[in-house]
């Protein structure tokens, strides 16, 4: 993969990036490389599942989930009611834009981020 930036790309610059991109080299412009490592920090302190928009305690009741625990187990665990868990895990498939609780297991396991 290679970037251009738009507003500096001409004829040989895209045929550069091309060509470097079908031999597996990729370039990034210094700007964009730069700000793209400013934000993979602050979302690495922010803590898991932050890139995707989950809180702690979300990924918490995921990681809870993705060991088998039901509803039931989780709250009892967490010292939360069941209620509010369904709200948690209602929120997480919302967030993630996934059809159930499985499916939400599957993608941040996938994702790297439990």
């Amino acid at each position: 993969m290679s970037v251009v930036l738009r507003q500096q790309a001409t004829f040989s610059d895209i045929a550069h990036a091309i060509v470097a991109a079908r031999v597996g080299h990729s370039g990034v412009p210094p700007q964009i490389l730069g700000t793209l490592i400013r934000h993979l920090r602050r979302l690495e302190r922010r803590g898991p599942g932050a890139g995707v928009g989950l809180s702690p305690r979300e990924m918490t009741v995921l990681g809870l989930l993705s060991d088998g625990l039901d509803t039931a187990q989780i709250a009892r665990q967490l010292s939360y009611s069941e209620r509010t868990i369904k709200s948690i895990i209602h929120a997480i498939i919302n967030t993630l834009g996934v059809s159930n609780r499985t499916h939400a297991v599957a993608y941040v396991i996938r994702a790297g981020l439990i």
